[in-house]
């Protein structure tokens, strides 16, 4: 997160700190009973404790924290074009923490036409 605040400090920019989400498919045949805003709360938690700090040392920094139930890669796809530039960590919450890039950073890396930072 330390590196999105540092490029928006310098190109004098806000930050949109965009968490998307959807670790269950609940589109099959059988229904779930999710308690979406518990769910939802808990991702809000995760993005709030990953911008902690940072507003203290980059105050000249607006941040716009967005928190959606959607696969990653298409959510920041369809939704980042406009953007300086994209940011994103190698690997994700994934069940193969030892690949050299997550699939959201691979997927992006592949399919998106505008500048890419890819951080530890």
């Amino acid at each position: 997160m330390s590196a999105a605040f540092e490029e928006a400090s310098l190109r004098g920019t806000d930050v949109v700190a965009a968490h998307a989400w959807s670790d269950l498919d609940v589109r099959g045949p059988f229904r779930f009973r999710i308690e979406w805003d518990s769910v939802e709360n808990k991702e809000r938690a995760l993005l709030s404790e990953s911008l902690a700090g940072h507003g203290e040392e980059f105050p000249d920094v607006r941040v716009h924290p967005v928190v959606v139930l959607d696969q990653p890669s298409h959510y920041l796809a369809s939704h980042a074009a406009d953007a300086q530039l994209l940011v994103l960590g190698r690997r994700g919450r994934g069940g193969f923490p030892n690949l050299m890039l997550g699939s959201t950073t691979w997927a992006l890396l592949h399919t998106v036409t505008w500048p890419v930072m890819v951080v530890p």
